[in-house]
């Protein structure tokens, strides 16, 4: 049973977005009344327990009968996957001459994680920047990363569930060193099927050669995370028969916690709310299993 439900916090910001994507587009809003209306009700037409990425894809529906949202997006999304893929090959040095790679990537796929246009109005480049520069910084609990180290040498399968455009550069690199440590592991990498804010889709993968490294599979649905109930039947039934499971982002959290699959999620909290759940500061990461997982105490 899925026990993370929709917060009035999110309820709050997935309003504020959708009220400020609005503005920043249309500059005579001679139906801005009629279209705050229909963000309600939509909101209030939501089904019980739905998440906040569910309600985020209805709203966001409601905004693209106004607006060609994708088409601002995108440009941020190219941009992202640009900046990236230009530091790509430094970063790919430092795993490789770091003393534990599979623990380093594990850090930079952490902090790329930071390239997020829903949890966030802009992505600051400086900041991403120090970021990255300070990702050895990040508490990362060395139970847990023990843990996922034995079961990457256990299992058959793992569904690498990904997030952010820019972000999937750091994931490519990830998904390296897991195949250099663990051949034997099959990886099977999902995207979103359609666009929503930045997260990543199929032409994101591809641009950033993800396709090359690993199977990559379309989710079928424009949420901003993974509801195991929407998304397409061939991905749900990867996820159900996969042995271990890494969950990137925010969005993939609060569709999927409580599910009781194994799974290990992976992200920056870059939310009030989620630096309240967790117990930690802004922009400090998460390395937790979802069977092991207390909120507030994650490192």
């Amino acid at each position: 049973m899925k026990l993370m439900e929709l917060d009035l916090t999110c309820l709050y910001c997935i309003t504020k977005k959708a009220d400020h994507l609005y503005d920043l587009h249309v500059s005579n809003g001679t139906d801005k009344l009629e279209y705050i209306k229909e963000i309600y009700s939509t909101i209030s037409n939501t089904k019980p327990g739905a998440s906040s990425p569910q309600v985020t894809s209805e709203v966001m529906n409601t905004l693209k009968k106004r607006i060609d949202i994708d088409a601002y997006y995108q440009p941020l999304k190219d941009r992202s996957n640009e900046f990236m893929l230009s530091v790509e090959d430094e970063i790919r040095e430092q795993i490789k001459h770091a003393e534990d790679p599979l623990f380093r990537a594990v850090k930079y796929a952490m902090v790329g994680n930071f390239i997020d246009f829903g949890a966030m109005d802009a992505v600051d480049k400086a900041t991403l920047q120090k970021i990255i520069d300070q990702s050895d910084q990040q508490a990362i609990s060395k139970e847990e990363y023990a843990h996922f180290k034995r079961e990457c040498l256990q299992a058959k399968n793992l569904v690498y569930l990904t997030d952010n455009a820019g972000e999937i550069v750091f994931d490519k690199l990830l998904i390296e060193q897991l195949k250099q440590d663990f051949p034997h592991l099959t990886i099977h990498t999902i995207v979103r099927g359609m666009p929503v804010y930045n997260d990543a889709t199929f032409d994101d993968a591809h641009a950033v050669g993800l396709t090359a490294v690993t199977k990559i599979y379309s989710n079928g649905t424009d949420m901003p995370g993974t509801e195991l109930d929407e998304i397409s039947d061939q991905t749900r039934s990867l996820i159900d028969e996969s042995d271990l499971i890494l969950a990137k982002g925010q969005g993939n959290f609060e569709s999927l916690f409580g599910c009781g699959k194994n799974i290990y999620y992976l992200f920056l909290c870059k939310c009030d709310l989620f630096a309240s759940r967790f117990g930690l500061e802004k922009y400090s990461g998460v390395f937790a299993n979802e069977k092991r997982l207390t909120l507030g105490t994650t490192s």
